[in-house]
């Protein structure tokens, strides 16, 4: 999914103040889209954290940012977190005029989904039982098949790192990969709807348990 690269977020941080939080562009952007619109907004101290943890949930991604701020008139910060959890649903129609595929996070994924590879797209989905990461040796554990070769899912990871659908910590001994929350919540859904997915349901604690031993 071509997007812009995530915003830096503050890390969770109980005593985080307005101007420290401020500091962040996440928040920055969250604070001035929010401010834009009718009434006024003003990042106070005591809702700083809860903006924080609103763009760290949405892995500082720019247009979900902006359109979780386009909500805050409807449902207030503390609504807003608690239906987190549904944002594809939650996060559509974006206050200012956009083409359409800017207008909801769903049709963004959607779009940018289109654009993948038929093996890209099935390595993408069956990637997102791994809910804290994995190897290359897990990956192509969970997603080779008769059609996909666990060299070609090598190739179709490295695709992914290069389009930033899937994050890359390549400095540890043995290198760890992961999709973004908001990206792997799209995946699973691809996923539950794939053909395919009972045998992956089936064999999703062991290689989730073999993902979390190599990648650490």
């Amino acid at each position: 999914m071509h997007r812009l690269p995530p915003l830096a977020c503050p890390p969770p941080s109980a005593g985080l103040t307005a101007a420290d939080a401020l500091r962040f562009p996440a928040v920055q952007l969250f604070v001035e889209r929010e401010a834009a619109f009718p009434g006024e907004f003003e990042l106070a101290d005591h809702d700083a954290p809860l903006v924080a943890d609103i763009c760290r949930r949405l892995d500082g991604l720019p247009l979900a940012i902006e359109l979780a701020a386009a909500r805050v008139d409807a449902l207030g910060l503390r609504g807003l977190t608690m239906h987190l959890d549904d944002r594809l649903q939650l996060l559509t129609g974006g206050r200012q005029p956009a083409v359409p595929r800017h207008q909801s996070l769903r049709a963004t994924l959607e779009w940018s989904h289109q654009l993948l590879s038929r093996p890209e797209r099935a390595v993408f989905r069956r990637l997102a039982i791994f809910a804290d990461g994995f190897t290359l040796a897990a990956a192509g554990a969970i997603a080779a098949s008769a059609e996909i070769g666990a060299p070609e899912v090598v190739e179709c990871v490295a695709n992914l790192v290069a389009k930033s659908i899937v994050a890359a910590d390549v400095d540890r001994a043995v290198p760890s990969y992961r999709l973004v929350e908001t990206t792997r919540a799209y995946a699973l859904e691809k996923l539950t709807r794939a053909a395919s997915s009972s045998r992956f349901s089936t064999v999703m604690p062991r290689i989730s348990r073999g993902a979390s031993s190599q990648a650490g």
